[in-house]
Formats: structure tokens, sequence, C-alpha cells
């Protein structure tokens, strides 16, 4: 029977599809398994059928563990903390599997925060606190983030998709510098035709802040808009070194 008649001619399929990484309201694992890794699993067995021999992964920097505050590259390997990173790790696995069993094509990127016009998530609420002035000015807490902007991450995954060197690869995709959370809310604030943030709400009030979402949450069983996990995430390193797509390549980010 033919369980994906939508891939008949299709010479590249980019696989972007999954359940989104989320703080407030997170997948269980059954469903990240199932959408992530059951979904792929339909896909490669459909792409065997009609012949399919390039696919390109949008997987997720979230397949390893947190690096703290190191900056890591591809050798960096520690498992996933969360079901959603497992999803999309066993995913991988099933990719390059297919890939050097069936001679195929297959490359995955692994992308940082994603910045740019229609992206959700984390860096949404970021951008729309800020521009409803509902975002305190934050300390200086020379935290270190990769990102990526979404048009850079386009390019990437066409690169890869046709660029020989690339394949069977694992590979980290975000700008070359890091950035740190007050460099974004201030780039955010240009980007609004706002001065740059002069004031600094001190820690302590963020703490105590972070704290009140925290007792609501366990009087009412419902997530608050701030919380400690909300404060963690802002103060949080997360930087990856994007040179070995660079190096196989030529792919900058800019």
């Amino acid at each position: 029977l033919d369980g994906a008649p939508w891939l008949r001619g299709v010479d590249v399929v980019f696989h972007l599809a999954g359940n989104a990484h989320a703080i407030d309201e997170p997948a269980s694992a059954e469903a990240h398994h199932l959408a992530t890794v059951v979904a792929t699993r339909h896909l490669l067995a459909g792409c065997s059928q009609h012949g399919v021999s390039r696919l390109v992964f949008a997987s997720t920097v979230k397949a390893v563990a947190d690096p703290g505050g190191e900056r890591v590259d591809e050798s960096f390997n520690a498992a996933p903390a969360t079901a959603y990173g497992l999803a999309k790790r066993t995913a991988e696995d099933d990719i390059i599997k297919w890939a050097q069993v069936g001679g195929h094509h297959a490359v995955v990127l692994r992308p940082t925060l994603l910045v740019g016009a229609g992206v959700k998530g984390n860096f949404w609420r970021l951008f729309d606190a800020v521009r409803r002035n509902r975002f305190p000015p934050l300390p200086d807490w020379q935290n270190h983030r990769s990102i990526l902007h979404v048009d850079d991450f386009v390019r990437a995954l066409r690169l890869v998709a046709e660029h020989p060197a690339a394949a069977g690869e694992r590979l980290f995709v975000c700008f070359p510098t890091p950035y740190s959370t007050r460099d974004m809310v201030n780039a955010v604030r240009a980007a609004l035709g706002r001065p740059k943030a002069t004031l600094q709400l001190p820690e302590a009030v963020w703490r105590i802040l972070a704290g009140i979402g925290d007792l609501l949450r366990r009087l009412t069983g419902r997530r608050a808009p701030f919380d400690s996990e909300h404060l963690a995430r802002l103060k949080e390193s997360a930087q990856y070194d994007p040179g070995r797509l660079e190096m196989l390549t030529g792919f900058v980010a800019t």
C-alpha cells in the first residue's frame, strides 16, 4: 500500500515537523514520541518507498544536554535531559541510520534559539513583553546565548541539502558570536525605535517576582506568567560552536 503518495517525484525532503519545545505547557513524553519519533519513521519508510534520496532534518540543540557555561561543538554528545530533546535525538539516530543503510544523503541541523519574523516560543514572549513595555530592565548577568535568524536557518537548510560534505552530519547552526539576554532586549528595543535600557532592576527584585510566581503555582496549580524557571532561562548561558558547518560547507550566519 502507498502510505505517502505526496512523496512521489520528490527529490528532497525538509523535515521540520514535531511538537514545539515549551516551558509553560510542555507536551508529554508520549506526545513527543508520537509527533517526532513515530512520524519520522513513517516518513523514512515513505522516502524509501518512493526513492527520495535526500533529507534534511531540523532538529534542535536540545538533542544534547544543556552545556552550562561552556561553548560546545559537535563532540559534546551528552544525553538530552527532556522528553523533547530525547525524541529529537531518537529521530536523528533513525535518520542517520536510514541514510547509512540506504546510501542516502541525510543531514541533521541543530539550530539554537531562533529570532526573526514569524518565530514563536521564548523569543516571541520576550519580544512581546518589551513591545508592550512589560519587561523590566535586566541586570547585566553577562550570560552568553547562541541565536540564529530564521532567514539564515533557511539558507543553511537549502545549502546542506545539496552540499556533499554535509551528508551524514549532525551540525550546530547559529551566529558565530553569542549574545546576552540584555543584548537581545536592547536589540528588540532598537528595532522598535527605542533607546537602550539604562536602568537595571536589581536581581533581588527579580528573585522576589519569581518567588511570587512559584507561590501562586503552588496555591492555584496553574503556571504564573513569571516564576523561578523563567528567571533561570533569562540568566542561563547556552553557547554552541558553528565552526564545523562553516568548515564543511563555508556557511556563516550573518
